[in-house]
């Protein structure tokens, strides 16, 4: 499963395995994605390198707790930044 991240790589052993739906797996490979435009702006805007280069400097907002609070946000497509007014 070379490419594949550690949560992906849970995701479908789960599916496989028959402890999630296809519905469900495809809820939580959505998450997964949005989560991960939402990292990949982040660091982009604050020129972070790695997600622990960013837990590191910003131990506040660097959580899981706080992504989630912005999953929900649509994104420009190819922009990778979301679209908020400030």
């Amino acid at each position: 499963m070379q490419g594949l991240n550690e949560s992906k790589v849970l995701l479908l052993t789960r599916l496989v395995s028959k402890e999630i739906t296809i519905k469900e797996f495809q809820e939580s490979a959505v998450s997964i994605k949005r989560k991960q435009k939402l990292v990949a702006a982040f660091m982009t805007y604050t020129g972070a390198e790695s997600w622990d280069e960013l837990q590191r400097r910003f131990p506040k907002y660097a959580t899981e707790e706080k992504l989630s609070q912005f999953r929900d946000l649509p994104f420009k497509k190819g922009k990778g930044l979301p679209l908020v007014s400030l």
